[in-house]
């Protein structure tokens, strides 16, 4: 026997599950776009640590990883206000304007506390900071060309991709 919820108990009413449109998953442009935009992002992990003389190795191969969670997530939320934009009756390129002024303070907050935070560690300042410089070398850099691609390469490419 199924038990009832908290709620099927205060409202009398079974809660049924909803499934995604048809269509919500559908669309290719998208991943693409995030796949793209994470792509173009690695160039600033691998210039900054060329242009400092640090090798790529394990740990600054962790920065990689954390860059490329948080550059789909924000190029997640930027795509996601687009689609909010456009269900409340905006066209395409006014939803791409419109979403990237949205979500500018929020990235740009994110760039600047990793930025400054990890801005130490990097200079190799500190007990062991040594061990652990590739890594923020290779955040900073990710994060510094990362913000630009989703402030200009995002709408682009997702444009282009909806043609």
């Amino acid at each position: 026997m199924i038990s009832s919820t908290a709620a099927e108990k205060s409202t009398g009413k079974q809660e049924t599950l909803t499934h995604p449109k048809p269509n919500e998953f559908g669309e290719f442009a998208v991943p693409v776009s995030i796949f793209v935009v994470n792509v173009l992002s690695l160039f600033g992990v691998l210039g900054a640590l060329w242009i400092t003389g640090v090798t790529f190795n394990i740990s600054s191969f962790v920065g990689v990883i954390m860059i490329i969670g948080i550059v789909a997530e924000n190029a997640i939320f930027v795509l996601h206000q687009v689609k909010i934009l456009q269900g409340q009756g905006m066209d395409l390129d006014e939803a791409l304007v419109r979403a990237v002024s949205v979500r500018t303070r929020p990235i740009l907050m994110t760039t600047l506390a990793a930025v400054l935070a990890l801005l130490p560690l990097s200079l190799g300042i500190g007990a062991g900071a040594q061990m652990q410089q590739p890594l923020a070398i290779a955040v900073i850099g990710g994060f510094s060309v990362s913000s630009i691609i989703l402030f200009f390469g995002l709408p682009l490419i997702y444009r282009l991709l909806r043609r």
